[in-house]
């Protein structure tokens, strides 16, 4: 595999952003970026100073999920967001990012480097900020499943 240098560093193409780290995203930058909402799903949310929730997005994964672990139950907070292990769907045979070449990238992908390097560190804290997410906290377990049936009883 040929290695290369991107934005900001060096990239060896092992894949494991795509296996281990898997980026994240919001619903936004999903339509804006024009990819299916139906590739990914609501990884975790967060509440920010001001009371608002933020979600953010990962890409669901190749193969299948573990038994007894489903997305939506990831999604209304039945069960630990890290319990979803696998490559993203978007990786590719070669270990590349299939949405690489079309442009299509998610920021946070973009963001990701083995070798982390403070360019990098310093994009990513800005990109956070620029969604709102500093200073925000992951809304716990309870959080997600009160917040989940409260949009139920609302349909």
């Amino acid at each position: 595999m040929e290695g290369r240098t991107g934005l900001l560093g060096y990239c060896d193409r092992c894949g494991d952003c795509c296996r281990v780290a898997r980026g994240w995203t919001t619903p936004e930058e999903i339509d804006r970026l024009g990819l299916t909402h139906d590739d990914f799903y609501l990884s975790e949310r967060y509440r920010t100073p001001d009371g608002d929730v933020l979600e953010i997005f990962k890409p669901k994964i190749t193969g299948n999920l573990k038994p007894g672990v489903s997305y939506s139950d990831v999604e209304e907070g039945r069960t630990d967001r890290l319990r979803i292990e696998g490559e993203c769907i978007y990786l590719d045979q070669g270990h590349i990012c299939s949405l690489q070449d079309e442009g299509k990238k998610p920021m946070s992908c973009q963001l990701f480097f083995c070798r982390t390097n403070n360019i990098q560190a310093e994009e990513m804290q800005r990109y956070r900020s620029d969604l709102g997410l500093s200073g925000a906290r992951m809304m716990t377990a309870e959080e997600n499943r009160e917040l989940a049936e409260t949009e139920t009883v609302a349909s």
